[in-house]
């Protein structure tokens, strides 16, 4: 499996390329300005880009109010440091185009003549739609205002390479008073462009919502995938419903799950695959609010978002109730993303999905196949195996497995399980494998099974300085040497004579060790 890296700017944005333009040309920021935080990948679009023209003779406003209780109507035209990516940005002025129940629609200045008005009334539309459902459901139902001005800013701007951000400086007014309350604003933007595809302009502005709200009353997550499978779950709330962008990227993330990690291990280095790591971390974070407590666990996850812990131990924390842990999650999330049936087990599905991940198929008969692969940290790869030997096969798994250098172990750490498919279990039947990083198996009659399927997941890439796991294995389906030998000589299988495998029937009378 390719495994890659990239140079992954700390600084909580939720960034994906568009190939399809480039940015325009900008000046260089400061070095103190700090970076914005959330940022949505904008879908190619077809039509050109439209260059904003800054009106003559600006009027620079400064807001002096001292007074953030206050809550007042913000100005017809404000001064705003608009970020293009990277360290760049652009000074602009953005004109107030419609006020809705929950925002200010705010215009890049230039843009105002162009974008219909029509557009401006749906974003007005959206926000109001999307603002409440998200300030209740995932937050507290009373903002907490970083500004005086009595609603939220949403303001449509020329970028080009992100549909949309929010910046966390805005909250705290590091941007300086150069505009603004202070320097200070609720605000997100949204990309100009985006609106010629709709359905994820407006999903974009639930998404940057959902960065906002989460860094008012949390405070801000440790970790990239958490911050952003929050943030497209804000955006599955605030539409009430699955949008085609979250379809979208689940697909792709479908099409290949051993490649994306669930902590984003790695970052792809094309769109495709950054957005599937959109889909990976929204489904992680569907799948915990389904199984464990709805919008009140999403909502404690949110406000506990400030601690120091990571993800990973922010789960445990929240979770710790349901005497589960992140592991115990992964394992049967993984199981659920390809067997995707609550009846079998309540984990092992979604209720209101229909998911099943693309697995590498493989045919055994009498001849050994082998399997080499490697499997990213926090993903899982899935191998369907089609036997066609009347007698038994055997399935080796050997793992990366541990080795001396300067006081480490040198490791991967794995889950393996087993879904067996016969007319005793026509659903599926789940049986785990590995333990210390190898596992066999032995399966009688192997052709009768309607489908077997092997999850290959890991957990840890376990490494020391320049020396590291990398989540190596080998899965061997074969005649077993001693029975085979056995078998040649006597023409009987002596199943009670063979010591260390788990013994997998048709009848599914399992697991047993004999």
């Amino acid at each position: 499996m390719v495994r890659g890296s990239l140079f992954f700017v700390v600084l909580s944005l939720t960034i994906l390329s568009l190939s399809n333009y480039t940015a325009n040309s900008c000046p260089t920021a400061d070095t103190d300005i700090p970076l914005p935080d959330g940022t949505m990948e904008l879908w190619k679009i077809e039509k050109p880009i439209v260059e904003a023209k800054m009106k003559e003779s600006p009027v620079e406003y400064i807001n002096t109010l001292q007074t953030p209780e206050m809550t007042i109507k913000p100005p017809s035209r404000i001064k705003f440091k608009l970020w293009m990516g990277g360290n760049k940005f652009r000074d602009i002025y953005i004109v107030k185009g419609n006020e809705a129940t929950y925002a200010y629609i705010y215009v890049e200045e230039g843009l105002d003549d162009i974008i219909p008005q029509s557009i401006i009334n749906e974003a007005s539309t959206c926000v109001d739609r999307v603002y409440p459902r998200l300030s209740n459901y995932i937050a507290d139902p009373e903002t907490r205002s970083a500004d005086s001005y009595d609603k939220i800013l949403v303001i449509i701007a020329n970028i080009t390479h992100f549909a949309g951000y929010f910046s966390a400086a805005w909250e705290t007014g590091a941007y300086g008073s150069s505009y603004g309350d202070n320097g200070k604003l609720d605000c997100i933007v949204v990309a100009s462009e985006s609106y010629y595809v709709r359905y994820n302009a407006w999903g974009t502005i639930a998404h940057e919502i959902g960065h906002m709200l989460s860094y008012k009353f949390g405070g801000g997550l440790k970790e990239k995938w958490l911050e952003e499978g929050l943030a497209e779950y804000a955006s599955y709330v605030g539409e009430g419903k699955l949008v085609d962008s979250h379809r979208t990227r689940i697909n792709y993330f479908e099409e290949d799950p051993g490649r994306y990690s669930l902590k984003w291990a790695w970052i792809p280095p094309d769109l495709k695959g950054r957005n599937a790591l959109y889909g990976v971390s929204f489904l992680f974070v569907y799948y915990i609010s389904e199984k464990y407590g709805g919008s009140n666990t999403i909502k404690k996850i949110v406000t506990r978002s400030g601690t120091n812990l990571d993800g990973a131990e922010l789960i445990d924390y929240v979770l710790r109730s349901y005497h589960v842990t992140f592991s115990d999650i992964f394992k049967n999330w993984v199981i659920a993303n390809y067997l995707d049936d609550p009846d079998v087990d309540p984990l092992y599905g979604y209720t209101n999905l229909d998911l099943q991940v693309s697995t590498a198929d493989k045919t055994f008969s009498w001849k050994t196949v082998t399997v080499r692969d490697t499997v990213n940290e926090w993903a899982a790869d899935y191998i369907k195996i089609t036997a066609t030997n009347r007698i038994y096969m055997q399935i080796r798994f050997r793992g990366e497995g541990a080795w001396w250098i300067f006081d480490k172990w040198i490791h991967s750490d794995y889950i393996v399980s087993i879904i067996f498919c016969s007319t005793t279990y026509p659903n599926g039947k789940v049986v785990e494998l590995v333990s210390d990083h190898k596992g066999d198996c032995l399966i009688k009659k192997p052709r009768e099974f309607d489908k077997i399927v092997m999850v290959v997941a890991c957990t840890n890439h376990w490494d020391f300085r320049s020396w590291h796991g990398n989540g190596r294995y080998t899965v061997i389906l074969r005649f077993p040497p001693i029975l085979a030998l056995y078998h040649l000589l006597t023409g009987q299988v002596p199943w009670d004579e063979i010591q260390g495998y788990q013994m997998i029937k048709p009848q599914l009378n399992y697991p047993s060790m004999i």
